[in-house]
């Protein structure tokens, strides 16, 4: 899938896990670089800035001016900051449709109550790179304080030979995260808890469960849901798989009433809650355990 869903997805779990291992002061920057077509305007406007600026770049950036120009921006030689200063955005030259996915991705992140920050200067050099991108920064760490990012590569697979095929994911580097640790004062420990799997039955069902999966992991529980569009049957499917404690199911009644639909998957209870106490039902259920927990370990462990 290629939707703004997975990439909102990707970066929930990257901030909730750095948030498990008790990080503090944790910043999310993110960026678009858009589709193919917006992706061939925003090179031809950043090989017109840097052309004229060509003899006072780096031999590699001079290179790259003519093979992969997008490569500069991530240049740490000064000559190059220098030239790219007063580049163009490449949120200047999103397609329409690069301009709505990267509209819904800030709409659902501010859904889920995620702080983020649009930095333009945020790209990622590589030619599979596209639409969504983001960075994670932490305190303690000085100028160099990235612990991690990702983003959106759907030309990924079809540059090593494949079909075309959508992609996206993060990466995070360990020694980066010890030392953050470190340089907080947290100690790292072992767990590993019962999860919720939140089922939705139409496609409003699963905007609204975006929010609940936000707030169920801030309340310190496991949990995940569909984002490819399964049916509800085969969401039950891998649910079971994947060894939920429990189901959260979300419909047409469920919206109209404010409520949620809890289902035991050991036995098939079920029982009705109001959404707003949809957490406190699940703690109770799940006997108090936790995995997430935004305010720091607190006793839940963080597993490396």
């Amino acid at each position: 899938m290629a939707g703004a869903e997975q990439d909102v997805e990707c970066i929930s779990l990257q901030m909730e896990f750095y948030r498990a291992c008790g990080l503090r002061d944790l910043s999310l920057r993110i960026n678009s670089l858009g589709d193919g077509e917006s992706k061939a305007r925003y090179r031809e406007a950043l090989v017109a800035h840097l052309t004229p600026k060509r003899d006072s770049l780096g031999e590699d950036s001079q290179r790259r001016l003519v093979d992969n120009p997008l490569r500069i921006l991530d240049s740490k030689d000064p000559r190059d900051r220098a030239a790219c200063e007063g580049a163009p955005s490449a949120g200047d030259s999103l397609s329409e449709k690069s301009r709505g996915h990267f509209e819904r991705v800030r709409t659902l992140l501010s859904a889920m109550g995620m702080a983020f920050e649009v930095d333009a200067t945020l790209v990622r050099g590589f030619d599979y790179y596209t639409e969504t991108l983001w960075e994670v920064t932490a305190g303690g760490l000085g100028s160099q304080n990235a612990i991690g990012g990702g983003g959106r590569y759907d030309n990924l697979v079809e540059s090593l030979g494949g079909r075309p095929t959508p992609g996206v994911g993060f990466g995070s580097g360990l020694e980066r995260l010890l030392i953050a640790l470190e340089a907080q004062g947290v100690a790292v420990d072992g767990g590993g808890e019962p999860m919720v799997y939140l089922i939705s039955q139409n496609d409003a069902a699963r905007d609204a469960n975006m929010g609940l999966l936000a707030e169920l992991r801030r309340s310190g529980i496991a949990a995940e849901m569909d984002l490819a569009g399964r049916s509800v049957k085969n969401q039950f499917k891998v649910a079971d798989r994947e060894g939920a404690a429990a189901c959260v199911v979300v419909g047409e009644s469920e919206l109209s009433t404010g409520t949620v639909t809890i289902k035991v998957m050991a036995g098939g209870e079920q029982s009705v809650a109001p959404r707003g106490e949809a957490a406190g039902r699940l703690a109770a259920l799940l006997g108090g355990k936790r995995v997430f927990n935004a305010h720091g370990l607190d006793g839940v462990g963080c597993k490396l």
